[in-house]
C-alpha cells in the first residue's frame, strides 16, 4: 500500500469499521502468534491489539480506502474502541524492497510532507521514514519500518491521527519487534 493511500485510509478505518468492513473478518486477538504471507512472516501478537490477515486484511483496507494493491499480509488494530490507529503488514518482493521511497503525491486535503527521510538503523538494519498529511478526520502521520528477509521485505506502516502518535507508536515497536523474517542471504547476488 503507497504511503498516500495509507494515510488516506487512516480515519475511515475506525469511522468506516462498522458500516464498511466485511462482517466475515476474521480477527484474530493478542496475545498469539501468527504465520503470515505462507509463513514467511512469523508475527507474535502483543496484547491490546486484534489482527486481520490475508484475504480477511485487503477486504478491511478495499472497504475503507481503495488501497489495497495484494501486499498486504496484515492489518493490526487496537482492541480499543476510542482508539483509531492502525498497522498494515506488508510484503515487497525482492526488486521492490531494493527501491527509496519516493515522496507521497498530494492526499484528499492536502500536501503529504516528509517528518523523517529514510534512513537505515545500523543496530537492527531496519529503514524507517515518517510523512505526514491530512484527511477529513485532521491531520495524521504514517510511520513506515521496513525489515529486510529472504526474497524481499516487510514494510510495517503505521496509520495513526496526531493526537494517537504517542500511543500508537509504542505499539508500533511492539508489533515491529514481534515480527520474524528469515533474514537476507549474504550471498545473494545485488543487482
Amino acid at each position: 500500500m503507497s504511503a498516500t493511500a495509507a494515510l488516506l485510509a487512516s480515519l475511515a478505518l475506525a469511522s468506516s469499521a462498522a458500516a464498511g468492513v466485511p462482517r466475515e473478518v476474521r480477527w484474530i486477538l493478542g496475545p498469539a502468534s501468527v504465520e503470515l504471507g505462507e509463513g514467511r512472516v512469523r508475527c507474535a501478537l502483543p496484547d491490546g491489539v486484534a489482527l486481520a490477515s490475508g484475504v480477511s486484511a485487503r477486504s478491511v483496507l478495499e472497504a475503507v480506502s481503495d488501497g489495497a494493491d495484494g501486499s498486504e499480509l496484515a492489518v493490526v488494530s487496537p482492541t480499543s474502541p476510542s482508539r483509531t490507529w492502525f498497522v498494515i503488514v506488508a510484503w515487497r518482493s525482492a526488486g521492490r524492497a531494493d527501491a527509496l521511497p519516493v515522496a507521497a503525491g498530494p492526499a484528499r486535503d492536502g500536501q503529504v510532507v516528509w517528518l523523517e527521510r529514510p534512513r537505515r538503523d545500523e543496530q537492527t538494519g531496519r529503514v524507517g521514514w515518517t510523512v505526514a498529511g491530512s484527511t477529513r478526520g485532521g491531520p495524521t502521520v504514517n510511520q513506515h519500518v521496513e525489515i529486510a528477509a529472504n526474497g524481499g521485505a516487510v514494510e510495517v506502516t503505521l496509520v495513526a491521527p496526531v493526537e494517537e502518535l504517542a500511543e500508537a507508536r509504542l505499539q508500533l515497536g511492539r508489533i515491529v519487534d514481534g515480527l520474524g523474517v528469515e533474514p537476507p542471504d549474504p550471498n545473494a547476488k545485488r543487482r
